[in-house]
């Protein structure tokens, strides 16, 4: 049975990410902040990464985060949803080096706690959210220091979005994924 992957590199620092299917070239220089559509993949125990791996998925869709290991980067699958009701919802993933919260709001006065205190690495649970424009705050939750504003978050009707932390403290990436079908990007350096 095979399985739909999609590709987010992740790691600052590592250059272009090549990914083959025996001799084939599926990926070719996927760079950081880079992601891929879902590809269907009928035998994922046949592909070549170009960094570590670390598990192959083990579910029917999966992202796959390139990410900083102990011995270099690897690649981290993080499960997208099968469901996920009729009101759009939203998730933070966590792939920087510090915890973060989220923060919305209709105006920028109006922004309020949606996602608290996600630490490195964790992906948080699909929360519920009405569809319509947003602004959002990245902070740092123990210091309660803003780290950065998003200034148009677009949510559509029915759709789950996951927005992915990537990079370091220094130099980090917000990328916005529509999970589970359609692919959309949005980068919010």
């Amino acid at each position: 049975m095979g399985q739909f992957i999609r590709y987010l590199h992740g790691v600052l620092d590592y250059g272009p990410v090549h990914i083959q299917d025996g001799e084939m070239m599926v990926i070719e220089g996927l760079t950081f902040g880079g992601s891929t559509p879902y590809l269907y993949v009928e035998h994922p125990e046949n592909f070549q990464y170009g960094a570590e791996v670390s598990r192959f998925p083990s579910e029917p869709m999966t992202t796959w985060v390139l990410t900083k290991g102990t011995g270099g980067p690897i690649w981290v699958p993080v499960e997208d949803p099968k469901e996920w009701g009729e009101e759009a919802a939203l998730r933070l993933v966590n792939f920087s080096g510090q915890n973060l919260s989220l923060g919305l709001g209709d105006l920028p006065e109006e922004i309020e706690p949606f996602l608290e205190d996600v630490a490195p690495g964790e992906a948080t649970e699909y929360r519920s959210i009405a569809p319509g424009m947003y602004f959002a705050d990245l902070v740092l939750p123990q210091e309660n220091q803003i780290l950065a504003r998003i200034p148009r978050l677009h949510i559509h009707r029915n759709v789950p979005y996951s927005l992915y932390i990537i990079g370091n403290d220094q130099d980090w990436k917000g990328v916005l994924l529509v999970d589970g079908a359609a692919y959309l990007s949005s980068d919010f350096s």
